[in-house]
């Protein structure tokens, strides 16, 4: 994890950092439609971000991730940041009957953190994932809700604003700004609407590998096409530097 800042309640111990791959995104190898998903409704950001991406014009990376390296731990381990920041949506989680399974702590470098508690319902047919990302000083707080089916096809919606294009076989909707229970209420009727598949029910185990595939299959899919692209050592280095002036 980045480095502590003293008054950052955020920051996680390093510990593994040093070991993992991290990646960058790459700006100019979005495509406009993800270009204008990041700018909206700013038409001068986007008419200035697909100048650079038409002349190539490379853009140092902010900040770096390691999906490869991502923990799953329990949620207590959560730093006190992140975990008085989701408190709230677990709670409405809860109340929905969802309980909380395990964390993520995703590796970064620069000024940037991510994290998530990982919840289920009762049957093991539902995921619901709690995030929480760090860009400098802006916070932000998403859930996602999510079933795999028989068939391998992956339903997944979310109240997150949409970024990047998804990977085959995950069928994603997007209701950026929904409540938690508008949101779980329209992934229970897209259940009912499936006509060729129905969700398997994951334990413990299942839902771990679960989310270990969907971070494999986003990694795939996204430097395959060149969208995230490993970090050098002096890349690390400098957004590292930036971090802690």
């Amino acid at each position: 994890m980045p480095e502590p800042l003293d008054d950052n309640p955020f920051a996680a111990p390093p510990a593994g950092a040093a070991d993992s791959t991290f990646f960058k995104t790459v700006a100019t190898k979005v495509t406009f439609r993800e270009l204008w998903w990041n700018t909206r409704p700013n038409l001068l950001t986007f008419a200035i971000g697909s100048l650079f991406k038409i002349l190539h014009v490379p853009l140092p990376a902010p900040f770096g991730f390691a999906p490869e390296s991502l923990a799953l731990v329990d949620p207590s381990e959560l730093p006190p940041g992140p975990r008085d920041a989701l408190s709230g949506v677990l709670q409405q989680c809860a109340k929905l009957g969802f309980t909380p399974r395990f964390a993520e702590l995703l590796p970064c470098v620069g000024d940037a953190e991510g994290y998530a508690v990982i919840l289920s319902n009762r049957e093991g047919t539902m995921l619901a994932s709690a995030n929480c990302a760090r860009y400098i000083r802006r916070i932000e707080v998403h859930v996602s809700f999510a079933s795999l089916l028989n068939n391998g096809r992956r339903l997944t919606i979310t109240n997150a604003p949409r970024r990047l294009l998804t990977p085959p076989g995950v069928d994603a909707r997007y209701h950026a700004g929904a409540s938690v229970e508008d949101l779980l209420r329209a992934h229970r009727l897209r259940l009912l609407e499936i006509g060729d598949g129905w969700p398997v029910a994951l334990n413990d185990a299942g839902l771990r590998q679960y989310v270990r595939d969907i971070e494999q299959q986003s990694l795939e899919f996204q430097e395959g096409r060149g969208v995230w692209a490993r970090m050098t050592v002096a890349e690390v280095d400098r957004v590292r530097a930036t971090a802690q002036r």
